[in-house]
Formats: structure tokens, C-alpha cells, sequence
């Protein structure tokens, strides 16, 4: 596992290459990390029930980010 000054190193070496974008998938603690360092373009949530308290998933971030809803999508199965 990459601490965060080697994954933050290794994506900008990525968004300088030519292709389309990079999907980066994790928990809190992943998205956190990659928040701090200054990595997130956009965040797409997927929201599944579960029975659990769960972890949260900003309360650990001081500083405050513009952030806007673009769109919501829902699902649902059978």
C-alpha cells in the first residue's frame, strides 16, 4: 500500500497523460486522503442499505470545500 505523498505523486504523473478520467474507488478513509491532498475532481456517491452506523465520511476535513450537486440518479432493483 502507497502512503499519500506516493499516490499524490503518482496521479499527477496520470492527469499529465493524455486519455480520459481517473476513477478512484474506496471507502471514508480512501476519499479523505485523497480530499486532504487535493485529488478531487468530483465525487460520484453510490448508496447502498446497510445495517450498520457506518463511518462518516467528512468530519475529519477542517477546511471548507465549494462543492455543488450536479445530479441525482436513482436506482432501484427488483
Amino acid at each position: 500500500m502507497a502512503n499519500d505523498d506516493e499516490l499524490a505523486a503518482y496521479l499527477e504523473v496520470l492527469k499529465r497523460q493524455p486519455g480520459k478520467d481517473i476513477h478512484l474507488s474506496g471507502g471514508s478513509s480512501f476519499a479523505r486522503s485523497e480530499l486532504a491532498l487535493g485529488l478531487v475532481d468530483e465525487f460520484y456517491f453510490f448508496v447502498y442499505p446497510v445495517a450498520s452506523p457506518g463511518v462518516p465520511w467528512f468530519s475529519e476535513i477542517s477546511d471548507q470545500r465549494d462543492l455543488r450537486l450536479e445530479r441525482v440518479c436513482l436506482m432501484f432493483g427488483d
